[in-house]
């Protein structure tokens, strides 16, 4: 095995096999492991993980059992036994950093993303040290939401965002009122077919080991000010503020101002690489340590996901 140098300051640390030797027996020596605790993210290359078969049993290893993926908030394919697409957003849009699932009280606490076609052009993965993130933002901001939380609303509209059928994988209406329950949601039906939900998490995550609280939601991917403006004023003249598919607010319901959601996204942005793939390629995350995102690209681009 062959590591880049420098793996205490480089992000993340990218692992190489010194010799023609299978993915199963390079784990089994566990020597990346103490680089995944040191980064919370690594790289693994030329290994050549080319199909969805091979990234399940890679996935298995590192892993161990893997996360349905629930409640979505982008679109995606199930490809089965805990394997799915990245999200399927268009190409041409920047997916923002983020902690998949921070919108909620569960969450995984390591993804395993594998590259089975690089784009042509862009679709890196972006990264952030949440720590880096959390040191940006300001004590008076981290102590509003690590006090009060975040609120998300999201309004099922027919033929806008994800149908509720999608997101809760169900055609019933008692069975969505059943997951709401049992994930702290509240449901409520407006009219024939539309769907409220309101649910509140954390603003912050505390280590219980460390006692290091790190920033962790999503607040500024569900708040109104981050939609493109023309897009916003269409929704606001169409739905108004409380119909809007997705908004964020402060877990007692009052508003998070816009500058507090440009401070949030400067953080990300000040501490944001580019994770270039090549074909072939996985990247072990922390979802708690490490934010991830997706850059614009062109051409056919197939990246893989499983949580655990």
């Amino acid at each position: 095995m062959t590591v880049a140098a420098r793996l205490d300051s480089q992000f993340p640390a990218v692992i190489r096999p010194s010799r023609d030797e299978s993915f199963a027996d390079f784990t089994a020596k566990g020597h990346w492991r103490e680089y995944f605790a040191r980064n919370g993210a690594v790289l693994f290359r030329g290994f050549n993980v080319s199909n969805v078969d091979m990234f399940r049993t890679v996935a298995l290893l590192l892993m161990g059992p893997l996360k349905e993926y629930q409640y979505d908030s982008t679109p995606r394919t199930d490809l089965g036994a805990g394997i799915y697409t990245s999200t399927e957003r268009a190409s041409t849009l920047q997916v923002a950093l983020h902690n998949e699932c921070s919108y909620r009280r569960l969450w995984p606490r390591q993804l395993l993303f594998g590259c089975l076609q690089a784009a042509e052009h862009g679709g890196e993965t972006l990264l952030a040290s949440t720590m880096a993130v959390t040191n940006h933002i300001s004590v008076v901001t981290r102590r509003r939401f690590e006090t009060l939380g975040v609120m998300y609303v999201r309004n099922y509209w027919p033929r806008l965002d994800l149908p509720w059928q999608r997101v809760f994988h169900t055609d019933s209406r008692l069975e969505v009122e059943r997951a709401c329950e049992r994930e702290g949601m509240s449901a409520e039906w407006i009219g024939d077919d539309r769907l409220r939900t309101t649910s509140v998490a954390q603003g912050l995550w505390r280590d219980p080991l460390t006692k290091v609280r790190l920033w962790f939601n999503q607040a500024h991917t569900y708040h109104a000010s981050t939609i493109t403006p023309d897009i916003r004023a269409a929704l606001l003249s169409l739905y108004r503020e409380d119909g809007l598919p997705r908004n964020a607010y402060y877990g007692d319901g009052s508003r998070i101002d816009n500058d507090t959601i440009a401070e949030i996204c400067h953080a990300y942005q000040r501490e944001t690489i580019a994770c270039q793939w090549q074909t072939g390629d996985v990247l072990l995350l922390d979802n708690v340590r490490v934010a991830h995102g997706r850059a614009p690209y062109t051409g056919l681009r197939t990246v893989v996901v499983a949580m655990s």
